[in-house]
């Protein structure tokens, strides 16, 4: 109750200061200055407010795996794998798409591989990009362009 108290006391006390400010400053440019000033007075002290709350509430961070059993959090855990690797994926085919618009290239497809070490750690990255014969012209230097820019190991296969 004394946390409560102290804090609605700090906020009055902080909003009867801002008021009381407020009369003696002139408007204009200097006003707009003090009152932005004023508006971090109030910030900093809500701020500060919320700090004292929290340590005196002694909140420690929450493990998700504290409320899961254990195989479901295997399940959780091959489920944010197999989304992070999707995301992966998927970043890699638009920055790919991306460097091929420099050379006009539209692929029909773009395959993305990756290999993982023991850590889960990707260590190697290689495309295969399905395009057009007509395409094919210009895939050695967009092929050079890949595997300079995004070091990606790259094939590139006639559809």
């Amino acid at each position: 109750m004394g946390n409560w108290s102290s804090w609605f006391g700090l906020i009055s006390v902080t909003s009867a200061i801002c008021i009381l400010a407020e009369f003696f400053i002139p408007k204009g440019k200097i006003g707009k200055s003090m009152n932005i000033i004023l508006s971090m007075f109030v910030l900093s002290a809500f701020v500060g407010a919320i700090n004292t709350a929290k340590q005196s509430l002694n909140l420690k961070p929450i493990k998700f795996s504290e409320f899961l059993p254990e195989k479901n959090a295997e399940k959780f855990t091959a489920k944010i794998e197999k989304q992070t690797q999707e995301l992966v994926n998927k970043n890699l085919e638009t920055a790919i798409r991306r460097e091929l618009t420099d050379f006009k290239m539209n692929p029909k497809k773009i395959e993305i591989f990756t290999d993982k070490n023991e850590d889960n750690c990707i260590v190697m990255i290689r495309c295969k990009i399905y395009t057009n014969r007509s395409e094919l012209i210009s895939a050695e230097n967009a092929k050079n362009m890949i595997e300079k820019n995004l070091g990606i190991c790259t094939e590139f296969i006639e559809v």
